[in-house]
């Protein structure tokens, strides 16, 4: 396994000081914040769609989408390695707990590629509402109906068809204490991966990276153009406008509340997914880096990678 892999040649550099680490708690953390996760998902899930008010407006439609992705990304990150079956197991593996099968894993990685690609993209759509709310001045009509309504088979499209193409390539593996697009099952026969290969997961690597890394320039852009724009406003308006002002100045705060889990559990996860799959692959991107820093960071996936929707419902 590609996680094993990486610890163990880290490992035969370095001191054993490893030993000192609970890794196995690792494998346990999803459970807990998945299930948070799921709940404050649901939660958002059932009050949009059980009111026909909100269900009518373009900034609750956006976040019941954003919540449906989430809640099944999240689903398959609680379940962790319990969706994993118990082949090919490593130093670093706890098979006794791994209960799933081929099938269970190619769901749990379908799932979580389409939140890594959804999930993101989401953000950005609902970062735009409130540029087109704040900074443009559209109305609920107008941006209903020139943006929200076509984003949504936008990003569906996209992350579906991101998600599927590993499927029939048997790219879908289990990782670390998740299932993903990654090679495993060496056989020294055939000198290959009995199922993956390593240029899927390097290639599905980048295109996870980069999304989010794009999807966050682009956030982090908008919420600095929005905050500015409402400085500018303010400096500029008279009394008569102070309503105006206040009630852009909740619709951004807002905003900035929202993308706040999103650079928690995406951003950081994200990196450090592509440096271990980057050190599988044979770039020395792990190099120097203590093996306290590789338990620091699994244990920041285990713990926030799935928490969106618990977020989100706050």
């Amino acid at each position: 396994q590609i996680l094993t892999f990486i610890l163990v040649m880290t490992m035969e550099h370095r001191d054993l000081s490893w030993e000192k680490y609970d890794w196995d708690i690792i494998n346990f953390i999803p459970h807990y914040t998945g299930a948070f996760s799921l709940l404050g998902s649901l939660i958002i899930i059932c009050n949009v769609l059980l009111s026909p008010r909100r269900l009518s407006n373009s900034y609750h439609r956006l976040i019941l989408a954003l919540s449906i992705f989430d809640f099944f990304s999240s689903l398959w990150l609680f379940l962790g390695r319990w969706a994993q079956p118990d082949d090919n197991c490593g130093g670093f593996n706890n098979c006794k707990i791994q209960h799933g099968t081929i099938a269970t894993c190619d769901a749990s990685g379908f799932f979580y590629q389409l939140g890594v690609i959804a999930i993101p993209l989401y953000n950005v759509a609902l970062v735009t509402y409130y540029l087109f709310a704040i900074q443009f001045g559209w109305d609920e009509k107008k941006i209903g109906r020139c943006f929200e309504k076509k984003i949504h088979f936008v990003i569906a499209g996209i992350a579906i068809l991101i998600a599927l193409v590993p499927l029939p390539l048997k790219g879908y593996n289990k990782y670390s204490w998740f299932c993903m697009v990654a090679a495993v099952g060496w056989d020294e026969q055939t000198m290959s991966y009995l199922r993956g290969n390593l240029d899927l997961t390097m290639i599905y690597a980048y295109i996870n990276l980069i999304v989010v890394l794009l999807c966050s320039i682009y956030i982090t852009f908008v919420m600095l153009y929005m905050i500015f724009g409402l400085f500018s406003f303010s400096t500029r308006s008279s009394s008569s406008n102070m309503a105006a002002r206040n009630t852009k100045g909740k619709i951004a705060l807002m905003a900035f509340l929202y993308t706040i889990p999103f650079y928690i559990t995406w951003i950081i996860p994200s990196v450090f997914i592509f440096l271990l799959v980057g050190g599988w692959y044979g770039y020395n991107v792990l190099e120097g880096i203590s093996v306290q820093t590789l338990y620091t960071g699994q244990v920041w996936m285990a713990t926030f990678m799935p928490l969106q929707g618990f977020f989100n419902a706050l």
